[in-house]
């Protein structure tokens, strides 16, 4: 999706516009209503949750990044309603945006129809041992981003590794465009055994990807990687 900054009038038409395909969940980027460039002003936006309705009230279960009290947001939207939301955990220091936002607290499992996603947002992605020791009770990792292009590589390099390193699907969504900075998509998807299965490149564009759940059993069935996981050295201040 290729954000407008400041105008989430455009950006809800856009939203909307895309839900115009047959899926289960569908997925948009870190504040898509509004783009962020790393300053207090977005925060003269101020209540978005008329938006967050609209997008509710399409019936569609979705995915998107807001803002909620000052906390940069997943929101899950779920059967004509807004189901829950998960709070960024990892603030990107090197862009302000720990002097704009509050961080969260807490990771968080949603199940959308029998799939369990584990939500992630953007920087987050850069912190692999709180998303393993959750990961276990996900089926699909799912970030959402305002990557910038600079560090695309890193991008595409982390989502195919945090899928091989839990075994789980990781589906990557990211913006295109520029405001403050240039974004060049690369969403992605992407199976267990961290194959990648689709990848837009730097259009907006709608796509469906069709997750097969029963290859996580046979993936771990075959190489079980985690049995061989030591908890106890998480912490342990031993080094």
């Amino acid at each position: 999706m290729e954000i407008r900054l400041y105008d989430p009038e455009y950006n809800l038409k856009t939203m909307l516009n895309m839900l115009d395909v047959s899926a289960d969940l569908y997925v948009f980027p870190e504040t898509c209503l509004t783009g962020f460039d790393g300053t207090l002003k977005i925060l003269d936006m101020g209540d978005l949750e008329e938006y967050h309705v609209d997008i509710a009230k399409s019936g569609k279960n979705v995915m998107f990044g807001s803002i909620v009290e000052r906390e940069n947001v997943a929101i899950l939207t779920l059967n004509g309603r807004i189901e829950d939301r998960y709070s960024k955990t990892h603030l990107f220091s090197h862009a302000g945006e720990n002097r704009v936002f509050k961080a969260g607290n807490a990771l968080k499992i949603w199940d959308i129809q029998g799939m369990r996603i584990l939500p992630q947002i953007c920087y987050d992605l850069r912190f692999p041992a709180e998303i393993y020791t959750h990961a276990e009770k996900s089926d699909i990792l799912i970030f959402i981003a305002n990557w910038p292009a600079e560090r695309i590589d890193h991008w595409d390099s982390l989502l195919k590794a945090r899928a091989i390193e839990n075994q789980r699907f990781v589906i990557g969504v990211n913006c295109v465009g520029s405001h403050r900075w240039r974004y060049v998509g690369h969403s992605a998807a992407y199976d267990p055994w961290g194959r990648r299965i689709a990848f837009l490149g730097e259009e907006e564009k709608v796509e469906v990807v069709e997750i097969d759940l029963s290859l996580l059993s046979k993936v771990t069935e075959s190489f079980d990687t985690r049995r061989d996981f030591r908890v106890g050295l998480l912490g342990s201040g031993g080094l």
